[in-house]
């Protein structure tokens, strides 16, 4: 099991993922995790609209059941989605 993990805006978050060859699905066994910092403007203050959207992105990574590597491009798809990452810095060995 692999455990992806990345920045939706205000939190990290790690989903348990078993792979299989072009194919992925979530754990269901095991939760997602993320950090639980409240997501807040440039004055400081709660920033319920980028709350909303960190939260639909996150939900639409749940319902990524495939994806594809092409080169430093990851392609995540689901039922009508389509995510495109691009490698900008070597991972860490």
């Amino acid at each position: 099991m692999r455990q992806p993990r990345g920045k939706s805006g205000c939190n990290d978050y790690y989903f348990p993922l078993v792979i299989s060859g072009p194919s992925w699905e979530w754990d269901q066994t095991r939760a997602a995790t993320s950090t639980e910092l409240m997501c807040v403007d440039d004055a400081g203050d709660p920033d319920a609209e980028l709350a909303a959207l960190e939260m639909r992105y996150l939900d639409v990574l749940s319902s990524v059941d495939s994806y594809e590597i092409e080169g430093d491009v990851l392609t995540l798809r689901g039922p009508d989605l389509e995510l495109r990452y691009t490698r900008l810095i070597e991972a860490d060995s």
